[in-house]
């Protein structure tokens, strides 16, 4: 464990741990790329990766099974990670998937990932954290969307 204190103070305050097994935590980020001149825009102070679960919403023609999702988020960048089989929804109707891990930010608007859904159709998330496919119908085997966004 490293600790300073306050110029004339005498109670010392914990900076940087250092774990059993060599894993470093520093309580207020990492500063990268600033030498000696920590600047908030360049520090790193936020990762995580985890499981989702994705929900369903508006109106399917027959739901989709087996859903399952990850993420990964550094900083205000979110990606997510979706599977799952079999589904279809009609092109008028407003079916999406829904429970974001992260909220996306207000700034994170239109196609945020242009990414094809089993070669079906492009991906789009907006700021109500909905996920919104153009694909009418999904095969019985895994089908595959990954989504990036800004959240708050």
């Amino acid at each position: 464990s490293f600790s300073t204190a306050a110029d004339g103070g005498t109670g010392a305050t914990e900076r940087v741990r250092i774990h059993q097994g060599g894993v470093m935590s520093a309580s207020q980020g990492i500063a990268l790329g600033v030498g000696t001149a920590n600047t908030a825009s360049n520090v790193l102070d936020d990762y995580e990766e985890g499981t989702w679960t994705p929900s369903l919403a508006g109106t399917w023609n027959s739901n989709p099974t087996s859903m399952s999702g990850a993420y990964r988020k550094i900083g205000q960048i979110v990606t997510l990670s979706m599977i799952w089989q079999n589904g279809a929804k009609s092109s008028s109707t407003s079916a999406h998937f829904t429970s974001l891990p992260f909220a996306p930010s207000a700034n994170s608007t239109a196609p945020v990932s242009d990414t094809a859904v089993d070669d079906n159709g492009i991906v789009l998330c907006d700021t109500g954290g909905r996920i919104w496919t153009t694909a009418n119908s999904f095969g019985s085997d895994n089908n595959y969307l990954t989504v990036t966004y800004i959240s708050n």
